[in-house]
């Protein structure tokens, strides 16, 4: 049993750092990196590699919840719009996260969020609600929700969503 907790968590770890990678490749094609803040559950720092509709996000964050603690979390990000245009770009995707604390924890995300490109300045807002099932060491349902902004460095304004 132990073996197999060790394995799911160090696979999660892996999905967890994988948007780390990936960033060279991510920022060489369409899009860019942003970089930024993000409030709420959690609040910390924030990275976003933006490939066409393919994105990794992660966060280094400060968790307020039953036990505060620093976590750290990856997500892969698939962008979408309807088909209206004055509807904000959306997304989702399917990350983890390490929880680190005197019962440290991993748990699958599930981030949903709405994000706002400027046309003219290289700033993204977003939202996003984030289920989490908490895999290690005992399962739990748990969710998050933050809001944020993040620079993209390299480009005088963003184009589309995602």
């Amino acid at each position: 049993m132990r073996f197999k907790r060790l394995t799911l968590g160090s696979l999660l770890l892996a999905a967890a750092l994988a948007p780390l990678l990936t960033a060279q490749q991510a920022a060489a094609q369409s899009g860019g990196t942003g970089i930024g803040v993000v409030i709420g559950e959690p609040t910390g720092v924030t990275i976003r590699f933006n490939r066409a509709a393919n994105n990794f996000q992660a966060h280094a964050a400060w968790s307020f919840g039953n036990d505060g603690a620093f976590q750290i979390s990856g997500d892969y990000l698939r962008s979408g719009n309807l088909s209206d245009p004055d509807f904000p770009p959306f997304y989702f995707g399917l990350g983890a996260r390490v929880k680190f604390s005197d019962k440290s924890t991993v748990g699958i995300r599930v981030p949903v969020g709405m994000n706002y490109f400027f046309k003219n300045d290289p700033f993204e807002l977003f939202g996003e609600v984030v289920p989490i099932l908490r895999v290690i060491p005992n399962t739990g349902f748990y969710f998050g929700a933050a809001a944020g902004v993040r620079y993209y460095f390299g480009r005088g304004g963003a184009t589309g969503g995602g």
